[in-house]
């Protein structure tokens, strides 16, 4: 993984974008087929989740599902946010921008909000694995359990890439620069250490810091967005009055 990711990043954005918009729908669509699918395979594990979530020792990333809920998309808003803007710039225009912002953001809702009623259709079963994904998978058929781990294995890579590129792009904007290239195998040095530490222990640590950083991301960029509807009423005086 790590030398796929310091390969594809090395290519520079084009390639990066080339690679992941070829994968993303597939990690969705599979997505969708394993939450579906364990959910018509034990209807009443789903009727009864809440009753089983009581009975066991759940990891979580709050103290409640409602702060987790907030969590969870803030994240992602704070590992992707410089990515996205600077792959918005490639947009043909801004309605392109616009309209694949809103339907990849409704296509990871959708993927994310079904396989989560998956899991807790099966939560006694996998409450502690640490890819429960993939031992839903495997439970309902041992080949789609294969290759769901590759497309699990695909969708960490399509998280690392972006990561990656963007922390050598921050410190070293220009990717033709012989120091990006030296900057992005120390950090894929550092991950690959990193990577030994257990899974869920990283993920469980992390991912509720990005979250709540992430939080103050998107109130920054709300604000952003507000001044900017100000500038012109501002100029024309009608604020001033």
């Amino acid at each position: 993984m790590a030398v796929m990711a310091l390969g594809t990043v090395i290519m520079g954005l084009d390639g990066l974008v080339s690679i992941v918009s070829k994968i993303g729908p597939a990690i969705i669509v599979f997505a969708i087929i394993v939450g579906l699918g364990n959910i018509i395979m034990n209807p009443s594990g789903l009727a009864k989740a809440e009753e089983t979530m009581a009975a066991v020792q759940v990891t979580k990333a709050a103290s409640n599902w409602l702060i987790s809920g907030i969590i969870f998309p803030a994240m992602g808003c704070i590992m992707l946010a410089p990515f996205l803007a600077q792959l918005g710039k490639e947009a043909a225009s801004k309605k392109e921008a616009r309209a694949g912002g809103f339907l990849g953001g409704f296509a990871f809702v959708t993927a994310v909000m079904i396989m989560a009623y998956g899991l807790m259709a099966s939560i006694g079963d996998l409450y502690n694995k640490d890819v429960p994904s993939l031992f839903i998978a495997d439970k309902m058929f041992p080949a789609i359990g294969v290759l769901f781990s590759f497309i699990l294995f695909a969708g960490i890579y399509t998280t690392a890439v972006p990561m990656l590129w963007l922390s050598c792009n921050r410190l070293i904007p220009d990717e033709k620069d012989k120091r990006f290239r030296i900057l992005a195998l120390i950090l894929t040095i550092i991950a690959f250490i990193g990577g030994q530490f257990s899974f869920s222990a990283l993920v469980n640590a992390l991912y509720p810091v990005s979250g709540y950083f992430g939080i103050i991301l998107m109130l920054c960029i709300l604000k952003t967005q507000l001044k900017k509807k100000e500038v012109p009423l501002t100029e024309a005086g009608i604020l001033s009055e």
